[in-house]
Parts: C-alpha cells; sequence; structure tokens
C-alpha cells in the first residue's frame, strides 16, 4: 500500500508531501491538483515501460487512452519556470515481502524494515527538448525511522560521492541515510547503477549500466529471494496501479472474449465477462452484487449476462419492474457506471491501487450512497476517489479526505487531510449535526 506520495516543481505542485492510508476521497475546485496527484502512481508505472522518458509526458497514455500529460517539456514544471523535478513514493512492504527479509538479515544495525521509498529526479536536457535521470533511489526502513528530504532537494545524495582530503588523496563520503536506511537502488547521472540486495548481508553490492532513457527499477536483477521488495514495488507500480475510468460507449457494445482469467480492464470494456465469471465461480456472490445493484436502482428485478454463441461476445442484460427488458446498447449512462463501480468490490482480484474521478457522474442521488459504499470495500485494494460532488463527502468520513486547494497568488497546491484541516478545528464540536459534504458545499475546505 502507498503510505506517501511527493511531488516537486511538478505542474500544478511547487513541494508536495502527502500521507495516504487505505482509503481517501480528494475533494476540491476544478484546477486544484486532483487529477494530477492521482495520475503520480500511473506515470510512474508507464514511465517503468516507456521508449523514452519523454514518450510518458508527451505521447498519449497507453493505459489510460487518455491524451498527452502536456504537449511541451516545460507544461511539465511549476508555472512554466523549468528546471528539474522529481517524485516520491513510499509504500508499505506486504507480509510476505517483509518477513522474508527479516528471516534473512543478520545485520544488527539495521532493523527489519516495514516500508520503502522511491525517488525519482529527472532534468531538462538538449535545451528543453529532452529529459534525463539525475537521481533514482530505492531504499528500505522500519517506520520508526523515516528519513525526509528538504523539499525540492534530494533526499539521499550521491551515494559515490568523493572529498579531496588536501593531500592529493580522496574518500567517499558515506551519506547519513546509509545509518538507518537499506540502500537498494543507488543512481545519479550516468548509466551506472548501483545494486544492493535486500535479504542478507549488506555489503554485497552490483553495478550495472542502463540507458539514460530507462528507470534503474525497471532493470532490477530477476531474483526474488535477493530484491523482493524492489520486485514487488515494480510489478505494482507497472501491472497493479489502475486509472479507473470506464469508457460508457464501449460498455453498450458487447465484450469481446476477455481470455481464461480476465483482469479489470481500465476502461470497464470486460466488465460484463467479469460478472459471468463471478456468476460460474461463485453464484452466491454474484446474487449478493445483483442485491446491491437492486438497493442502489429499486426498479432493477433482475441482472443477467449473455454470451452470443456467434461471436463468443458477452453483454448485460437488465430486467425492469413489469419484465421489460433492456440489454447493454439501451441502458442508460447512470445504470451502467452503477454496475461498472458495484461490480469491483467483488471481484476476486482487483489492483493494487485503484483510482477513479467523480463516481457521482450521471447517478441519482440515493445511489451515490451504495457507490461509495462499494468503492471503500473493495477487498485487497487500495483505493482513491477524487471528487466535486457533497455528496459523494456526505458518504465518508473526515479522515477519508484529502482537501486540494490552490494558492491564487502562487499557483501552488496544497492538500490536507481533512482532520488536519486548519479550518476544521472550529467545526469539530458541531460535526455530528453537520455533514462533510454540507461543510464542502459552504467552502470550509477551501
Amino acid at each position: 500500500m502507498i503510505t506517501r506520495i511527493e511531488a516537486y516543481n511538478y505542474r500544478c505542485f511547487e513541494n508536495l508531501a502527502i500521507d495516504l492510508s487505505r482509503f481517501h476521497v480528494l475533494a476540491g475546485a476544478n484546477g486544484s491538483g486532483k487529477s494530477t496527484l492521482l495520475d503520480i502512481p500511473v506515470l510512474l508505472g508507464e514511465l517503468l515501460t516507456a521508449r523514452q522518458i519523454v514518450d510518458a509526458f508527451l505521447d498519449p497514455s497507453p493505459t489510460t487512452g487518455r491524451p498527452p500529460r502536456a504537449l511541451s517539456l516545460m507544461e511539465l514544471t511549476h508555472r512554466g519556470r523549468g528546471g528539474a523535478f522529481g517524485f516520491a513514493i513510499e509504500a508499505r512492504l506486504p507480509d510476505e515481502v517483509a518477513d522474508l527479509i527479516a528471516e534473512s538479515t543478520r545485520d544488527p544495525r539495521f532493523p527489519a524494515p516495514t516500508h520503502l521509498r522511491y525517488e525519482l529526479h529527472l532534468a531538462p536536457v538538449d535545451s528543453g527538448l529532452g529529459l534525463e535521470i539525475v537521481g533514482e533511489y530505492l531504499v528500505l526502513f522500519h517506520e520508526d525511522t523515516p528519513v525526509r528530504p528538504i523539499p525540492g532537494q534530494q533526499a539521499f545524495g550521491d551515494p559515490d560521492e568523493v572529498r579531496d582530503t588536501g593531500r592529493g588523496k580522496s574518500r567517499r563520503v558515506q551519506p547519513v541515510w546509509l545509518e538507518h536506511w537499506r540502500p537498494v537502488i543507488a543512481r545519479t547521472r550516468g548509466p551506472v547503477v548501483r545494486f544492493t540486495p535486500e535479504a542478507g548481508r549488506q555489503g554485497q553490492q552490483l553495478k550495472l549500466r542502463s540507458q539514460h532513457s530507462n528507470l534503474a527499477l525497471d532493470t532490477v536483477p530477476f531474483d526474488d529471494t535477493q530484491f523482493p521488495a524492489a520486485l514487488w514495488f515494480r510489478s505494482m507500480l507497472w501491472d497493479g496501479t489502475a486509472l479507473y475510468a470506464p469508457e460508457w460507449s464501449a460498455l453498450r457494445q458487447a465484450a469481446p472474449p476477455a481470455g481464461r482469467e480476465p483482469k479489470l480492464d481500465t476502461q470497464g470494456r470486460n466488465i460484463p465477462w467479469l460478472a459471468l465469471q463471478l456468476k460460474r465461480e461463485d453464484p452466491a456472490l454474484y446474487d449478493a452484487w445483483v442485491d446491491l445493484v437492486q438497493l442502489a436502482l429499486p426498479q432493477v428485478e433482475a441482472v443477467e449476462v449473455t454470451e452470443r454463441e456467434e461471436d463468443r461476445h458477452a453483454y448485460f442484460r437488465v430486467t425492469y419492474s413489469g419484465g421489460y427488458k433492456v440489454t447493454s446498447s439501451g441502458l442508460s449512462d447512470g445504470t451502467l457506471r452503477v454496475l461498472a463501480l458495484t461490480l469491483v468490490p467483488y471481484l476476486p482480484r482487483t489492483p493494487a491501487l485503484l483510482v477513479t474521478e467523480e463516481p457521482e457522474n450521471g447517478i441519482y442521488p440515493q445511489a451515490i450512497e451504495v457507490v461509495m459504499q462499494s468503492l471503500r470495500t473493495v477487498r485487497g485494494s487500495q483505493v482513491l476517489v477524487a471528487t466535486q460532488s457533497p455528496l459523494v463527502l456526505a458518504q465518508v468520513s473526515l479522515a477519508d479526505v484529502l482537501a486540494t486547494r490552490m494558492d491564487p497568488a502562487t499557483g501552488a497546491v496544497t492538500v490536507v487531510r481533512g482532520d488536519q484541516h486548519p479550518r476544521m478545528a472550529d467545526w469539530h464540536a458541531d460535526l455530528d449535526e453537520l455533514d462533510l459534504g454540507t461543510l464542502f458545499a459552504t467552502g470550509v475546505f477551501e
């Protein structure tokens, strides 16, 4: 699970640092950075597979189909001022990964790690026409000994820095972070990357070469006995992060065959197949999902999935009160949205990180509560939701809210947890009488 996201000099974020838990709702006005924040894990995943670094920014997204993130590299920096920019993500290690490292570690200087931190620093080259990696680090640490960077600067420094002793000799400088954190990946400008195995004794190192345009994280040696945390994190970014944005026009079409074990498509194109698989493997759970749909849409009597014999395509068939049946092609946007969003918690396999924006669009207000309950209860997933709707905020607790706000003087966006928002100090006594939706509508979070 991602526990912290940082961004420096990137778009609307001058210095962003926000701690995360398993479920959050980002709330703020248009242009307040909600989409940019939610996109950071998705972006890092796409950087892993990009042919060139700039492709992840200037080409359409290969995972979501969205337009390019920018038309020029200058647009990527805060207020277009240029220079380097960067990101950091911290994540809690899965129990099986943490246990593997703990069992194989014999160095008493280092407590068994519970988290990892990954940093990526990029800078313009070729007169601003390209980007290069000027710093990339992955370290393991225990949650009791976190180390935070000075805003806008690298946290770890050059792992191979040397200092002149004044006697014609030089010696290596040991960065302070080595005292508490276990380095795994260390890279500065240039192709040389230093990999340090996570398991066993610290000290054994591999120095490998990586192309300037490729992340070192993508070249971690594929040995899950030596690099279990790095390989898990790479997999989570590359294959376990989903910006779930169902394409309603595609949902009206019959879904083509999706394979033996379909996983959630980010555009929702295989939702009928996922529902059909659920019905075949766990009919009782499928019936529970239909009951939830009926709670959101009381006029629905039944939800069925039909597989066409001639081409093996699948589509929904919804029966309404009075016996009238409507197939996927005739369902409303709101009904399709309810089907696509409420099915997710019933799936046997869900992304490690599920991101979705404005789930309230097109949904009848009474059904929004059901949709939000569904998103909150996705098993085994961290869920981040962006919204502008007071109706959505009325369904969540104060600690779940991440309030985004742009400073009109500087153009910088700040993100504050709802329970840490300075304006909420005067409202605590009355929270039992006012829901968060009402507070949001009155501008308290701005």
